[in-house]
């Protein structure tokens, strides 16, 4: 076939899955130099999954602005939450990483856009309270509407336990911070000072995408209405892209589901795509950029 009469493709890239996903694949090591943020080049990975029976076209990303991280009052605010240091460090985390995929795409990743959502910012508890009633009205259940006696005493011991840990915790806690503040916790041990103090607060920064998923799928729709393009790839994961995939079918046009080669990728939305494609470990060190 010759090459001019190649179906068009446009790739649809969720970002967050691609990250995430890689990351749960990619270990040790090797995480690093696989860093989608400033390793991948996305013009590469479009022509990839393209493969030789499609003509690509551009490769659409998708992913959040982050919440900025900014000083006020003397500490740190994202979202209108007050961070605690360990907290704080990873909204500006989060924040680099994304400027540094956004100069990336930028600057070294052809034909490529970087298309934005929005992310919210809120802090989870991890206080079990809602596991506790959950097993409460278990016991209560099997007792007929109450706790038979050896029942209660059980569950008013484990929750008298838990409360105890939890105050030990945050007492714990609050001498691990007053020495990292006097600059008492030796180098190595603080690289796992953030994520080991979210674990003794009982409590972690969750930064929620949004927006996102919805601007994929109106763009793919949008960009299909205006017949720019023949064939879609979309490189997700979420089954909720399933309706999406069977709306763009509908037109005639044919989607193919591209994902990493890793255990469950998608499986639900690879079932309703015309055709699929797994990128190995092999396709991934093909798409890196050079250093």
């Amino acid at each position: 076939m010759a090459r001019g009469s190649l179906r068009r493709a446009a790739v649809f890239i969720d970002y967050s899955a691609l990250r995430d996903n890689l990351r749960k694949w990619i270990t040790g090591d090797q995480a690093a130099r696989f860093d989608p943020s400033w390793a991948i080049d996305y013009e590469k990975l479009g022509r990839l999954v393209c493969g030789d029976d499609l003509e690509f076209v551009r490769t659409n990303l998708y992913t959040a602005v982050p919440v900025t991280a900014e000083e006020r009052d003397g500490g740190a605010w994202a979202g209108g939450i007050e961070l605690h240091d360990h907290e704080a460090y990873k909204a500006r985390s989060v924040m680099r990483s994304f400027a540094r995929l956004q100069e990336h795409v930028e600057t070294r990743c052809r034909f490529t856009r970087l298309v934005t959502g929005r992310m919210i910012v809120r802090r989870v508890e991890l206080r079990h309270g809602p596991a506790f009633e959950w097993a409460q009205q278990i016991l209560a259940a099997v007792g007929g509407g109450t706790l038979a006696p050896e029942d209660k005493e059980f569950f008013d011991r484990a929750a008298r336990v838990n409360s105890e840990a939890r105050d030990a915790r945050d007492r714990l806690s609050r001498r691990i911070i007053e020495l990292r503040e006097q600059g008492r916790v030796p180098g190595p041990l603080m690289s796992a000072y953030n994520w080991r103090m979210a674990e003794l607060l009982d409590e972690q920064l969750d930064f929620t995408e949004k927006g996102v998923d919805t601007r994929l799928t109106v763009e793919m729709l949008e960009q299909c209405m205006a017949d720019a393009y023949d064939a879609a790839v979309i490189f997700a994961a979420d089954e909720d892209y399933i309706p999406l995939v069977e709306a763009v079918k509908r037109t005639g046009r044919i989607v193919r589901h591209a994902f990493w080669d890793m255990p469950n990728p998608g499986w639900a939305l690879r079932k309703v795509c015309d055709e699929y494609v797994a990128v190995g470990r092999e396709g991934l060190e093909s798409v890196l950029l050079g250093d």
